[in-house]
């Protein structure tokens, strides 16, 4: 392996590694004029060696590679003239209404309209609409998918330089919202989650003691791990077969960090309330004949969760007989069941 000078050449080494050889070999100077190596003879290895000697002598890189001259020209093309004009620069936003962890992927693009114009860098940048400063979320030209972690109505912009000149690009909106009820309550780990409370529920319903009580915890998204978390499990007071059942689900906690900026790298957000309603499998004896409850969120569940501003999940019976919307006194315990929208929020509410 030869030792090639590194391109660029260094100017000033180069003057002054001729300046050297050309003093050491006079033969190779005629008329006041320097005669060139030539890189076809090999003869000249050991002349080009001396040289390359002087070269890095004088602060010029090399390094180890084949050497590959080219016999016809040995002289080397001027590089591209650097294209300063960079037309108009502009960020395109494939999706600009997101929601957190199911629907928060949009692709990011900075776009010189000058395909020849030299850009030495690109930058993403983001801020809030409600103000504050400009963060940079990406440092390529090209983000695809970009995944929104924040929760909020944003601003975006490009910045393409050009010949060490910063070009910004238009502002284009940006909202990140948080997840519905839908998306919250067809999850996986939040389905599994509610059926375990669900057969702790009935669990803790039984005829001897005469008694049953209520269930409940809040549910979170961890943006960093893009999964949902639950607090721990709130009960509520035993309940006689001639009482009604609740639970004393504390008001929606605060967000850990309570107020993300813009470029964090995840929070994680108090998104839906849950909690179950309970059996009436041994009230039968203590209620009138033909007594019945409602099932799913009472009116007092939408009104709490509409002050949390938050989806409510609620775990009850399918309505006996259909279209009652009520199962009687004595219903079976291990009766059919589901999750009902408490109807406060379908999602809570996107910050500004």
């Amino acid at each position: 392996m030869a030792r090639i000078a590194t391109r660029p050449l260094n100017r000033r080494a180069t003057r002054r590694a001729n300046d050297d050889f050309y003093r050491a070999h006079p033969e190779l100077v005629q008329d006041g004029k320097r005669i060139p190596l030539d890189p076809c003879n090999s003869d000249h290895d050991h002349l080009r060696a001396e040289w390359m000697d002087a070269y890095e002598r004088h602060g010029g890189a090399t390094r180890r590679g084949r050497y590959a001259p080219v016999c016809c020209d040995p002289t080397e093309p001027c590089p591209r003239r650097r294209d300063c004009n960079p037309g108009s620069v502009t960020l395109d936003v494939d999706k600009q209404v997101l929601a957190l962890k199911q629907d928060r992927e949009t692709k990011l693009e900075v776009k010189v309209s000058r395909a020849s114009a030299t850009v030495d860098s690109y930058r993403i940048e983001m801020k809030r609409q409600s103000g504050g400063g400009w963060c940079t979320i990406s440092n390529k030209q090209e983000e695809d998918p970009w995944k929104a972690k924040i929760a909020g109505k944003f601003k975006l912009r490009g910045v393409a330089t050009v010949c060490g000149t910063e070009y910004k690009t238009g502002e284009e909106d940006l909202e990140v919202r948080f997840p519905s009820y839908a998306e919250i309550s067809g999850d996986a780990g939040v389905v599994a989650q509610t059926d375990a409370e669900w057969q702790n529920t009935l669990a803790d319903c039984t005829s001897a003691p005469n008694r049953r009580r209520e269930r409940g915890f809040w549910i979170k998204l961890n943006t960093e791990t893009d999964a949902y978390e639950f607090d721990a499990t709130v009960t509520g007071s035993w309940r006689g077969p001639t009482q009604g059942a609740s639970v004393p689900l504390p008001s929606r906690p605060a967000d850990s960090p309570a107020s993300p900026g813009a470029c964090d790298d995840g929070a994680t957000y108090y998104v839906a309330s849950f909690h179950t309603h309970t059996p009436t499998a041994f009230r039968a004896a203590a209620n009138p004949p033909g007594a019945t409850r409602s099932v799913g969120p009472s009116g007092a569940d939408q009104n709490i969760d509409n002050a949390d501003d938050v989806p409510g999940l609620v775990y009850d019976y399918v309505e006996s007989p259909a279209g009652s919307g009520s199962i009687p006194m004595g219903h079976p315990e291990n009766g059919a069941a589901q999750l009902y929208h408490s109807q406060g929020r379908n999602r809570r509410t996107t910050p500004p």
